[in-house]
């Protein structure tokens, strides 16, 4: 059963000694997982909470983790918005998009009912997640209501996915070896 924390032990030494590391791995994670096509095939919500595991057991710093993490979504979701708002004309014709087009059919949808709602809503919702932000550049949404919708779900992102890591964590240091 010491298999896990052996192997975790090292990697948490190597990080509390590099932390800078871990919040760039941490701005990567939330990122990546923001980018439409990325997005969509490798969510990155457990990872998220690991890392609030990280933080709230000393690892990182709370506060720095949450701001790098808001930061990751905001950039990663204005990318996309970027890309679908200058490139429209190609989405549909790029994979995934051009084997899954009901995606594309769905969002659109979504958007169209929810407008600039969705880029709020859309955050939290499994494969619209990623796609919403493209959509909302295909069907040229105002780039400032993009940008404040983005900023405040990015925002409420990292809280409610790196937080209960973060609780998880400090209570698993509070915890003695014998009662965990």
């Amino acid at each position: 059963m010491h298999l896990f924390s052996d192997y975790l032990h090292p990697l948490t030494i190597w990080l509390q000694s590099h932390p800078y590391f871990a919040l760039f791995f941490t701005f990567l994670i939330s990122f990546a997982e923001s980018l439409a096509i990325i997005g969509s095939i490798i969510p990155g919500s457990v990872r998220m909470t690991a890392v609030g595991f990280l933080a709230g057991s000393g690892v990182m710093r709370v506060d720095l983790t949450l701001i790098v993490a808001t930061l990751g979504a905001i950039a990663g979701d204005s990318l996309s918005y970027t890309i679908g708002y200058r490139f429209h004309y190609l989405i549909p014709k790029i994979w995934p998009f051009r084997n899954n087009p009901e995606w594309l059919v769905y969002g659109k949808d979504y958007f169209a009912r929810h407008g600039g709602k969705s880029v709020l809503i859309g955050r939290f919702f499994g494969p619209l997640r990623s796609i919403i932000p493209v959509i909302a550049g295909m069907m040229r949404m105002n780039q400032t209501q993009f940008l404040i919708a983005n900023v405040i779900s990015g925002i409420a992102w990292a809280l409610v996915y790196v937080l209960p890591g973060t609780f998880i964590g400090a209570a698993s240091v509070e915890l003695s070896p014998e009662t965990a």
